[in-house]
């Protein structure tokens, strides 16, 4: 049988985890993951190295000792065919709508005509006079009062 012995005054806080304070917590949590992110740092040039290699590995296996290479050529080809099929579409589509459109009917785009001051300020009903006014202006106010526009160019 052991001697009984007098126990400290203070529990050990690893005995206790809730004797911490949050700010404890905090640091110690800071300082751990710190420290994981400086050994993960340390160690990322050799886990590339290892991915690299083992990815170089896997690609010299797929495209060159399982005859990957033919088939790639295939999917190359294959690819280029369908992509030219979708050019020579592209193309077939423009120029028949060039020759149907313009070469037949002429161009269809009609000018938009420049509206002179005094047909813009008859048609939204204002006059004409304020409407240069306000053109002259960087900035100005437009207020709609009883279905009229008001400009204010101050």
């Amino acid at each position: 049988m052991e001697k009984s012995r007098q126990r400290p005054a203070h529990p050990k806080i690893i005995d206790r985890p809730e004797l911490k304070s949050p700010l404890r917590h905090l640091v110690e949590g800071s300082i751990t993951l710190a420290l994981w992110a400086i050994w993960l740092y340390w160690i990322l040039p050799l886990l590339t190295l290892f991915l690299w290699f083992l990815g170089f590995k896997l690609f010299y296996q797929a495209l060159f000792a399982k005859a990957g290479f033919a088939e790639l050529v295939e999917v190359l080809r294959n690819g280029g065919l369908a992509i030219l099929i979708i050019i020579i579409l592209k193309f077939t589509w423009i120029y028949y709508n060039y020759f149907l459109i313009f070469k037949r009917k002429g161009e269809r785009r009609k000018q938009v005509r420049i509206s002179s001051h005094k047909v813009v300020a008859q048609f939204f009903d204002v006059d004409p006079e304020l409407l240069e006014k306000a053109k002259k202006h960087r900035r100005i106010n437009v207020v709609l009062k009883d279905k009229r526009i008001i400009i204010n160019t101050s």
